[in-house]
């Protein structure tokens, strides 16, 4: 028996909140201001981070199905939940696009840079 698609995206997302709630504390928050609004996204630093090393960043740029404004749902799929059980040696920014937006859209480019 097949499940209807309704089931298996409700299904799916239970899964991705499950993940966010538990891995959430491996992210740090932050902030980008822009034109007066806000735009939020999360880092990952390995646990040997020192400020005075230097780092190489990798900017994870999410699907479509991440976007919105929770700066959390860009942590639930991808380079996320292999933060959330390995170790890498790098500092991992992700940003989040806007629910209308795209990456190629001239404000998301230039957030994500700024993030």
């Amino acid at each position: 028996m097949l499940l209807p698609a309704a089931v298996i995206v409700s299904i799916v997302a239970a899964f991705c909140m499950l993940f966010i709630d538990t891995y959430k504390e491996k992210f740090t928050s932050g902030e980008v201001v822009m034109n007066d609004e806000a735009y939020f996204y999360r880092v990952y630093l390995p646990a040997s981070w020192d400020p005075e090393k230097k780092w190489p960043v990798i900017l994870f740029l999410h699907g479509a199905g991440e976007r919105g404004d929770d700066n959390l749902a860009q942590t639930a799929i991808g380079i996320g939940p292999f933060l959330a059980h390995h170790a890498l040696p790098a500092i991992v920014v992700l940003p989040q696009c806007r629910p209308e937006k795209w990456w190629t859209d001239r404000d998301m480019e230039e957030m994500a840079l700024r993030a």
